[in-house]
């Protein structure tokens, strides 16, 4: 079972875990609860309902979605709770509902290019049997931004940023806090050939998650809190590189390898820097 961290008063989170398990977010105040991100199966789920055991919780009052991808939804079922999401968010679910999991079928859809084997290996490592997998689809959807108040004035924000790794992403601001979860908003898309950041929608998130008084960051596959030092960081040294590349075609540019956080670390280890231009 995935390791529970506490980072604030009212804020914990589960450490990512094998098989591209991300974080679970839990915010508790007095006697409700609202968790981040729905898990990647019904095991990961059921290690979650554990954890919020623990804490002396049950079943989550909601469930906020920070993107589609399927790590981070194929343990809704199991949750089987309010879920908020983008409408985008909701869109992909839906679509994705429909579609077969077993073994065969992931591997047509990663030779007609519409899945990467990435994700089909680790789902496959996951779910060895995934012939009934159930996934739920949000009942809550939203366009620009949500306000829930879990406990009187207690509120949780939750805000669409978007981004490289996928469009409908979402963040949720807990305030009292100062704590963001930010799901994968800050990692490239990698849903294609070349992994890649494009300029404006780099730029147009990482203003958007700025916007907001967080001092500790969550990342969705990060054993460690990023703290807002780093996220400055890391704006200023995207918009420099903006700044100095060639904007007509994919420009390999050279970024400082350099950050206190091992996640960004990672991200600069595996690229110097990519930026594809629209």
């Amino acid at each position: 079972m995935e390791k529970l961290i506490k980072v604030s008063e009212n804020v914990f989170y589960t450490l990512p875990g094998d098989n591209d398990r991300p974080v679970y977010g839990i915010i508790i105040k007095r006697d409700k609860t609202l968790v981040i991100d729905g898990g990647n199966s019904p095991a990961h789920a059921e290690n979650l309902l554990a954890n919020l055991n623990k804490l002396g919780c049950g079943k989550p009052d909601w469930i906020a979605l920070t993107h589609w991808h399927w790590d981070h939804v194929f343990g809704l079922s199991t949750l089987n709770t309010n879920t908020i999401a983008h409408f985008r968010t909701t869109q992909k679910i839906s679509k994705i509902s429909t579609l077969k999991w077993d073994d065969k079928s992931l591997d047509i859809r990663v030779e007609n290019g519409d899945e990467i084997p990435f994700c089909r290996d680790n789902i496959k490592l996951e779910l060895p049997v995934c012939n009934d997998l159930k996934i739920a689809i949000p009942n809550i959807s939203f366009k620009s931004y949500v306000t829930l108040n879990l406990v009187d004035s207690f509120k949780c924000n939750v805000v669409h940023v978007g981004g490289d790794h996928s469009d409908d992403s979402s963040v949720i601001y807990i305030p009292e806090d100062k704590v963001m979860f930010i799901g994968d908003c800050i990692y490239t898309n990698i849903y294609t050939k070349t992994a890649h950041y494009s300029a404006d929608k780099l730029l147009n998130m990482l203003n958007g998650i700025l916007k907001y008084d967080a001092e500790l960051y969550i990342e969705s596959h990060s054993d460690e809190p990023i703290l807002k030092s780093d996220i400055l960081k890391f704006a200023s040294l995207a918009e420099d590189v903006v700044k100095s590349a060639d904007c007509n075609k994919l420009e390999r540019a050279k970024f400082p390898k350099k950050s206190n956080n091992n996640y960004i670390q990672d991200i600069l280890d595996a690229w110097d820097f990519f930026l594809e231009y629209e």
